[in-house]
């Protein structure tokens, strides 16, 4: 909200130097700061005769991606959401997309869950933590900690890890940062934070959702991912 405030205030000094007058700009500055997002703009219109000053809010949606969410009649309470690849590096890995669609028999997909670990059938599972293994470099693999297969110990060493990314059938890609999929497990070894599911199902879960401002759009049927500016 401090951002909105100060994104407002900046456009509203902007504006005034260009001599536009605004009646009322301590109120407007309250009001429109209670309830803008970021990346959005707003300019004033005169509507009716004589004109009434209003306010007209433009939404770039510049820094919000959005992806599809589906529907699957066997679990209706579960947001599925159309992942269609994973990527290290910027680069997508050769991961068909039906390992994550939602088939007729309703088993499989991809879910989003905050009260679980990220998971993902065993053959995209094992294509990300591959790429992952290759592109980290300098620092030496240790053994498995409980669900989690992929194990360093970064103290120390100056490393090098790679960017995940999630690929969604909109075109929008998310950058996972390193804080979202790595964690530290006892003894300090740090963790690739994804295992292989033990079923049909995918699921991104709450170590991945952190810092990443999610927005879900009943209307239009989807997710937004946008930075956490809270």
């Amino acid at each position: 909200m401090k951002r909105n405030a100060k994104r407002v205030a900046n456009l509203i000094h902007q504006l005034d130097e260009d001599g536009v007058y605004y009646p009322e700009v301590e109120r407007f500055k309250e009001d429109v700061s209670s309830y803008l997002r970021s990346g959005e703009y707003f300019i004033p219109v005169g509507l009716g005769t004589p004109p009434m000053p209003q306010y007209l809010v433009i939404d770039t949606g510049s820094d919000i991606g959005w992806a599809s969410l589906l529907s699957n009649k066997r679990a209706s309470s579960f947001y599925y959401i159309k992942l269609v690849g994973l990527g290290a590096e910027s680069i997508q890995l050769p991961i068909h997309e039906d390992v994550f669609q939602i088939p007729k028999s309703g088993h499989r997909g991809v879910i989003m869950d905050t009260g679980t670990m990220s998971s993902f059938r065993k053959v995209a599972y094992e294509a990300l933590r591959d790429a992952f293994v290759a592109k980290t470099t300098n620092v030496p693999r240790l053994p498995g900690v409980e669900m989690f297969d992929t194990c360093y110990n970064l103290s120390g060493f100056v490393y090098r890890i790679p960017i995940i990314l999630f690929y969604f059938s909109s075109g929008t890609v998310v950058n996972i940062p390193p804080n979202n999929f790595l964690i530290v497990a006892d003894g300090g070894i740090s963790c690739l934070a994804f295992a292989s599911s033990f079923s049909d199902l995918s699921i991104i879960g709450n170590v991945q959702q952190k810092q990443i401002q999610i927005t879900i759009d009943t209307a239009s049927v989807s997710a937004g991912f946008g930075p956490n500016n809270c």
